[in-house]
């Protein structure tokens, strides 16, 4: 895992250029504010090499932008069944559910998060079922920023900005 970490941080000190300006507060004014929406997707997939999930990242971007979006550059980790994970992911401010569906269905991702006026959480790409639901709208309690429980399982950073490196993860709904 060390070896990916290296490269993740490679990764973004050659980004720093291209990588739009972000931070957490931005995030979480798209958590709070109701009328906003936003997608949360990756195009790593577990059975690919670092290398080929980077060329599916950066493809990724660029298919976002050519339809019409921008995004913030995150990365995660979350615990998987082999073991614990870390990908690179993209913030998708405003984006259609739709089209999200379809990013995730042409990378093969099985889970989505969305959110617009209606809801907020993690939705399963094939079917369209509801698997998690997280809390918006609610200010201090739309994110979790100091849990180290929840960070073993879990976790989102952003790329740049003020906030980089900070882990934070999207409050559940009881």
């Amino acid at each position: 895992m060390s070896e990916q970490i290296v490269r993740l941080r490679n990764i973004i000190n050659e980004w720093n250029e291209e990588i739009l300006e972000s931070s957490l507060s931005r995030i979480w004014q798209h958590i709070e504010e109701p009328d906003r929406s936003f997608g949360v997707m990756s195009a790593f997939r577990g059975e690919f090499s670092w290398n080929e999930n980077e060329e599916r990242h950066a493809e990724l971007k660029h298919v976002v932008r050519e339809m019409g979006y921008g995004y913030i550059e995150m990365n995660g980790g979350y615990s998987g069944t082999d073991g614990f994970v870390l990908e690179l992911s993209l913030f998708l401010p405003e984006i259609s559910k739709s089209d999200l569906k379809e990013l995730g269905r042409r990378y093969e991702q099985e889970t989505v998060i969305y959110k617009d006026a209606d809801f907020f959480g993690l939705i399963e790409v094939a079917t369209g079922s509801v698997w998690q639901e997280f809390v918006s709208g609610s200010g201090r309690e739309n994110i979790t920023l100091k849990h180290p429980e929840i960070f073993k399982e879990f976790f989102s950073t952003l790329l740049k900005g003020s906030h980089r490196g900070r882990k934070f993860v999207f409050t559940v709904k009881e």
